[in-house]
């Protein structure tokens, strides 16, 4: 899991868009489990699958955590009701 900043509106947008590659002109590098890591995230979180659950008509997937780290200091990306907002005061 990448947690995109706050500058990286645009990133969001390519990987919301309908791009067959959506990883074209984006940095990026693979964790050990094969993840993608962004690069210029604030942090990412890089998950194995431990279980997954039937919830009704849906799954709940619960992984375990084989590596975390901060990429820098900031504000994160938050996108709510229909847009981007901006958690700096």
């Amino acid at each position: 899991m990448n947690i995109l900043g706050g500058d990286q509106e645009e990133v969001c947008r390519v990987f919301a868009s309908k791009s067959d590659d959506k990883f074209a002109g984006i940095g990026w590098q693979m964790t050990s489990t094969g993840s993608p890591r962004l690069d210029g995230v604030l942090a990412w979180i890089d998950c194995e699958i431990d279980s997954v659950v039937e919830i009704g008509d849906h799954d709940l997937c619960v992984g375990r955590v084989v590596e975390l780290a901060v990429g820098h200091e900031g504000a994160p990306l938050v996108f709510f009701r229909g847009g981007y907002r901006n958690l700096q005061s």
